[in-house]
């Protein structure tokens, strides 16, 4: 979830544009929201991208002109990121749920991650290391928000999966503005990518684009 969350603000500050200062983003996930309890049920992630003009780690610009795939040229930009998710099954008040159910989990974590855009592309990469288990503090975090809200109490957490560190490896390319069409009278900008996570907690591919009016993709750019 991590790596997801520093290419969003890593790229969203970017477009900004060099003058712009640090980015925070905090990002809270909950199907409180639709009433139901399962399978990826909460989140929460704050990311801080420091700004162009802010001291990099010396290290920043070694890793970046050392990974083959990054352009050769364009401005480095850092960033962090600290998260906790949780993962229910269908039925939060079994207190010891079937075999086939998916299990009681969470991934607390902390990821450090590059960027490198040279105008035409932004390619990305992050590190993310946490664990799962009762370290994350999952249970404790569920209970805790149930009882604010008056939600059915999940009754299963004795369950959950043991301790056990977790390693995520994530990378992520898009192309500005690779092609342009015209919706509904407007003309748009598409920005397609394609990202790639490997790890021992989850490993998965993600192919999408980015749709921005031509206007407000020009406005972001001054």
């Amino acid at each position: 979830m991590a790596a997801p969350s520093l290419a969003a603000a890593s790229s969203a500050d970017a477009d900004a544009g060099s003058g712009s200062g640090d980015t925070f983003t905090f990002v809270y996930d909950n199907d409180l929201f639709y009433d139901v309890d399962r399978h990826y049920t909460s989140g929460v992630r704050m990311v801080w991208v420091p700004g162009p003009e802010a001291p990099r780690p010396h290290w920043v610009p070694r890793l970046a002109r050392w990974l083959p795939w990054f352009p050769d040229t364009g401005e480095v930009r850092h960033g962090y990121a600290f998260g906790q998710s949780m993962y229910t099954p269908d039925d939060i008040e079994a207190v010891d749920p079937p075999p086939d159910a998916r299990p009681y989990a969470g991934w607390l974590y902390a990821s450090v991650g590059i960027g490198v855009g040279d105008g035409r592309q932004l390619d990305l990469f992050s590190l993310t290391a946490g664990t799962v288990g009762p370290a994350a503090r999952a249970e404790e975090v569920q209970r805790w928000m149930h009882s604010l809200v008056d939600a059915t109490l999940p009754a299963g957490w004795d369950t959950q999966l043991r301790n056990e560190p977790g390693l995520l490896l994530a990378y992520q390319r898009r192309w500005r503005e690779a092609a342009g069409t015209t919706l509904l009278g407007a003309q748009v900008d598409l920005t397609p990518h394609l990202g790639i996570t490997a790890g021992n907690v989850m490993s998965h591919a993600a192919v999408g684009f980015r749709a921005l009016r031509a206007a407000a993709a020009a406005r972001l750019r001054a």
